[in-house]
């Protein structure tokens, strides 16, 4: 049996953490995390933070990943996959009629431009 709990847990920090940056940001810099340009700055620097969380998570019986709130912005991360993994996955996931759709499509395409 899993542990869903863990997606609130995962939701709430990188809310949190998210929050913090953004109001860091403003303080320091002025910078508009509205912008793309920024906004993927910020989550080039959240990356590493989401990996770990969601190891750990994992650690404890997480298995309700895509559950999460964050999981379309981070799934790499949350999924603990590296590089080739990661590609093997979304092929995976566009062969199955049921989940081939949009997102994959838009993350086989960033992926393969990697």
């Amino acid at each position: 049996m899993g542990w869903c709990s863990a997606t609130e847990i995962m939701d709430a920090a990188l809310k949190a953490a998210e929050t913090a940056m953004r109001a860091a940001m403003q303080a320091i810099g002025g910078v508009d995390l509205a912008t793309t340009t920024d906004a993927q700055w910020v989550d080039n620097l959240l990356r590493p933070f989401v990996a770990t969380m969601a190891r750990m998570l994992k650690d404890g019986g997480w298995d309700c990943e895509e559950e999460s709130e964050y999981f379309n912005r981070f799934p790499q991360e949350i999924l603990g996959y590296d590089h080739q993994r990661y590609g093997e996955f979304i092929r995976e996931q566009l062969s199955d009629e049921g989940t081939a759709n949009d997102f994959y499509l838009k993350e086989y395409a960033k992926w393969l431009a990697k």
